[in-house]
């Protein structure tokens, strides 16, 4: 499961800000981020192909059926922690027996074939 006990969740955070490549001032640069042109789509795309059971990748389509318009941009890390534990709780809730990765596919396939999802689209909460 994605989630387990708050330090456990603080641990895959920052193991998945440091994998990424965070771009904050005074860090190493590093992770998929750090190379010219590959920003946070792909840099999950990068990181599903190492362990899609703990990854899932974001995408404008999945966004589409998590979140209510107007949609939030898909290349910010603290949309991707909302999206993550957006997909965990679906995960938890609706399909217990998938993974986040199959979770994430059935959103983003929902929104491209236009089917409204059977759980309810959260606003994005825009952080500071």
């Amino acid at each position: 499961m994605l989630w387990g006990p708050p330090h456990q969740r603080a641990s895959f955070l920052e193991a998945t800000r440091v994998a990424i490549g965070s771009g904050l001032k005074g860090e190493a640069a590093g992770g998929p981020t750090s190379l010219h042109g590959i920003r946070l789509p792909v840099a999950t795309a990068v990181l599903t192909t190492l362990n899609p059971a703990a990854w899932p990748v974001i995408d404008r389509w999945a966004i589409q059926s998590l979140f209510s318009p107007p949609s939030p941009p898909v290349d910010r890390l603290a949309v991707y922690w909302q999206y993550l534990e957006r997909l965990a709780e679906l995960q938890r809730r609706w399909y217990p027996d998938a993974t986040i990765h199959d979770v994430d596919v059935l959103a983003m396939r929902m929104a491209m074939s236009g089917v409204d999802p059977p759980f309810e689209r959260l606003r994005f909460v825009v952080g500071p």
